[in-house]
């Protein structure tokens, strides 16, 4: 694999495909996008999200990461971001790993991005994801954000 300048017409071909009950309900093309965790309080957990990436106009993809780059406010702990990933679709997974740190400097390369196995050639596993908001939580009204990294072949 060799790591490619990603252009605008590149990667608009990219998505994040978000599932539900075994079924694809909604994909976010390009690198503009998000998903509602809804709204949670202190000591709840949010709903699960379940989502892939998947890249088909793209000979392979490989070196998958996903990094917590923004906490939305909340003050960071190792117990609140959960991740965990699977080569098999299954609704009842909750996530039981977590993002240890925050990227802040936005890099592929950072230590606290987590590796995504693929699933295949073009899609990555698929990844579960919820927020555990402690009941001390320090919060504000924001937005808490991820960014994939990967090398591709075109």
């Amino acid at each position: 694999m060799t790591n490619t300048t990603i252009t605008t017409n590149s990667i608009s071909t990219v998505e994040t495909v978000r599932f539900s009950r075994g079924q694809q309900i909604d994909q976010i093309s390009r690198k503009f996008g998000a998903f509602n965790f809804g709204t949670i309080g202190p000591g709840e957990t949010s709903e699960t999200i379940i989502t892939t990436l998947r890249f088909n106009a793209a000979k392979a993809i490989s070196n998958i990461k996903l990094g917590l780059i923004d906490t939305g406010g909340i003050t960071f702990a190792n117990d609140i971001f959960r991740i965990t990933t699977s080569p098999a679709y299954d609704d009842d997974i909750i996530p039981t790993s977590y993002f240890l740190g925050v990227n802040s400097n936005g890099s592929a390369s950072n230590e606290y991005n987590i590796a995504i196995d693929n699933l295949s050639g073009k899609m990555s596993e698929y990844v579960y994801l919820n927020i555990n908001l402690p009941r001390n939580a320090n919060y504000g009204a924001g937005v808490v954000r991820f960014k994939w990294f990967f090398d591709y072949d075109d």
